[in-house]
């Protein structure tokens, strides 16, 4: 950019909600606060669910896009519960009774090799539907028949399994024989589900010690189609296999690539440790910074550079603890003032 040059940046779409740009002479002057979350593979998350009350219902963080959709049967669909949540303003409330079911409709998702799952759960295994065996905390299915679960298998014994089925190979793991063992009920409990698919490592964690590992799964979880139908708080076969309670900050980690995506034990001690999403604010603004309207209605931001500035600036969003990098300044080639319209989206 260049000295003495005016340039325009247009917040006004609603995905800058939460993320004002900010420009500074230098960094004394960034505030950040709250947990910063597996922040070194955040370009590894597909599927980050934050379900804050200020968003849709199935607002991706991950992709600043609304792509989940609230589903149910009896008259009603899920919803963002804020009396319960472990993080923000809101949780997803799912419900299992004869009078109303609901759930979260998730899009397709195509994994990698390298998957990470890691979600925060408060349940009631004690409120069932009728005829209900399955309850379902993340189930999907494709056109080829393969199959993942994260699910509780025969209600009278409340076993918690991980299920896959890969080109007709089916798996079951069982976690434990009684799922309220590892994951009380009415009180939010964290669990963490690792797939290495190159070495055939799968590891569970829950409240940030691992569970159990498995070391020779190899080709057992589809990574060459994408699954078409998947949810979230159900299991895919049965409207009456949800389940009752809260999820919060449910997250997808995934490559085909990079192994990376395959959180560490340190990584995911830092999610179960976490206050939350982190924000950023910077409050020592340079000179020629002036702003107008509303935050992701109608704002636009005008900086004119300061003749002075230094050749290394800085910005970022208050949105976010990663978002932000350095700018690059030089003198303009020529003295003509030039007035630029860049389109922001300051915390992608």
């Amino acid at each position: 950019l260049y000295r003495g040059n005016e340039y325009v940046f247009n917040q006004s779409s609603a995905d800058n909600s939460g993320q004002r740009l900010f420009v500074s002479n230098d960094l004394s002057g960034r505030v950040v606060s709250g947990g910063i979350v597996a922040s070194d593979v955040s370009n590894l998350l597909i599927i980050h669910y934050e379900f804050e009350s200020s968003n849709d219902i199935g607002y991706n963080s991950a992709t600043s896009t609304a792509d989940a959709t609230a589903s149910g049967e009896g008259g009603s669909v899920s919803t963002i519960d804020t009396n319960v949540k472990k993080f923000g303003t809101g949780s997803l409330k799912i419900t299992s009774d004869d009078s109303l079911k609901t759930w979260l409709t998730l899009p397709n998702i195509q994994f990698g090799k390298y998957t990470t799952f890691s979600f925060w759960i408060n349940w009631d295994l004690s409120q069932l539907a009728s005829g209900a065996s399955y309850e379902g905390i993340v189930s999907m299915t494709n056109t080829a028949g393969d199959r993942f679960y994260i699910m509780v298998v025969d209600h009278n014994s409340d076993n918690l399994m991980v299920v896959s089925k890969n080109n007709g190979t089916y798996f079951e793991w069982d976690l434990e024989s009684t799922a309220t063992t590892i994951l009380p009920e009415n009180t939010w409990n964290h669990m963490v589900l690792t797939i290495n698919d190159d070495t055939g490592e799968w590891k569970t964690w829950v409240n940030g010690s691992e569970v159990k590992t498995l070391s020779t799964t190899t080709d057992k979880f589809n990574t060459s189609d994408p699954f078409t139908t998947v949810h979230l708080g159900r299991w895919y076969g049965s409207v009456t296999s949800t389940i009752e309670g809260n999820i919060d900050d449910f997250r997808i980690y995934t490559s085909d690539t990079d192994s990376n995506a395959v959180l560490t034990a340190a990584q995911i001690t830092e999610l179960y440790n976490s206050s939350g999403p982190p924000t950023t604010s910077l409050t020592e603004n340079t000179a020629g910074v002036t702003s107008t309207g509303t935050l992701g209605t109608d704002l636009v931001s005008t900086w004119t550079i300061p003749t002075d500035a230094s050749d290394t600036m800085y910005y970022a969003s208050d949105g976010s603890a990663n978002a932000g990098g350095t700018i690059s300044i030089t003198d303009a080639p020529t003295k003509t003032t030039r007035v630029t319209t860049i389109a922001s989206s300051a915390g992608s």
